[in-house]
């Protein structure tokens, strides 16, 4: 089906806000897509009961987190699909989301996998709007993709080769020690492979933020404070290293320049501690922007990354 997108909506718990995404989904100005919910606990089918059951899939989810939720949704899309789109159940999709990412898309080469983020302008529990995302600090790159995620799943959509090239991968990331999330090793996989990365300053979904997200907004002061908490302890080493053991099992689709890079990286993190800054710097390992750059390579000096 020419431009049909498969919208993948990872289900869980109480769902107060899936109405509205639900109806942001049926507004959308792109009109040919089908929803594949994943639920993952028993209330999924009563929550969701307002799709027009012709564009709705329901899949058992796995039961073993969102990110195995997310990877197993990935391998419900057909063949004939041409696009996948991540989806939160709490979120609002301005009603071009889809429209405009599927413009960017076909300017990449048939047969290049490529995937599409964008901003996100983040609201609270009632949808009063807060401010837009950070924009990224630098190009999206493979190296870059080994210690941060630069755009929400939120917000992604990638194209039938990125799609496949995910669906193979997602079976080398199956076990106890997958990803643990998919936006991150959605971008790992792509970039690793050769892939590109399409940007949009503009935003594409309003970001409700409730107190009970599972990721939360980045913004601000305290959102930075705790993530330099988690740098420097080693809870960011720690949440990491499944993902690097699942982009370990999909090595062989890297390109040869990525995987050297990623052997440097593996390496590198081997090191003592204080010779890490240095080494990783020099193998181009480095984080969005100046600031995240330095504490990345600081986090590194204390056993952090």
């Amino acid at each position: 089906m020419r431009d049909h997108v498969a919208i993948l909506l990872g289900l869980y718990g109480e769902t107060p806000f899936l109405g509205a995404q639900l109806d942001s989904i049926a507004g959308q100005d792109h009109s040919n897509w089908t929803l594949f919910a994943g639920c993952d606990d028993a209330g999924c089918s009563e929550a969701i009961a307002g799709i027009d059951p012709a564009r709705l899939r329901m899949i058992k989810g796995p039961g073993r987190g969102f990110a195995a939720n997310y990877l197993n949704l990935l391998g419900q899309v057909e063949a004939d699909t041409s696009y996948a789109a991540f989806c939160d159940q709490d979120d609002i999709w301005h009603p071009d989301k889809l429209r405009r990412a599927i413009e960017e898309l076909r300017q990449v080469e048939t047969g290049t996998a490529a995937l599409y983020v964008a901003r996100t302008r983040v609201a609270g529990a009632v949808l009063d709007p807060r401010h837009i995302s950070r924009a990224g600090g630098g190009r999206p790159s493979f190296a870059n993709s080994l210690v941060q995620c630069i755009g929400g799943a939120n917000t992604m959509v990638m194209n039938r080769a990125a799609l496949d090239l995910l669906q193979a991968a997602r079976h080398e990331a199956q076990d106890e020690n997958g990803p643990a999330s998919h936006d991150w090793w959605a971008y790992q996989i792509i970039t690793g492979a050769g892939g590109v990365v399409l940007t949009d300053d503009a935003p594409s979904v309003l970001y409700r933020q409730h107190g009970a997200n599972l990721v939360g907004d980045n913004c601000g002061l305290i959102p930075f404070l705790r993530r330099v908490r988690l740098m420097l302890g080693g809870r960011y080493r720690a949440s990491a290293e499944g993902g690097y053991a699942a982009l370990a099992a999909s090595a062989h689709r890297m390109t040869p320049a990525n995987q050297a890079i990623f052997e440097a990286f593996r390496q590198v993190r081997c090191l003592p501690r204080l010779r890490r800054p240095l080494a990783f710097r020099r193998a181009g390992i480095r984080r969005q922007g100046r600031i995240g750059t330095a504490l990345f390579y600081l986090g590194a000096a204390l056993g952090g990354t």
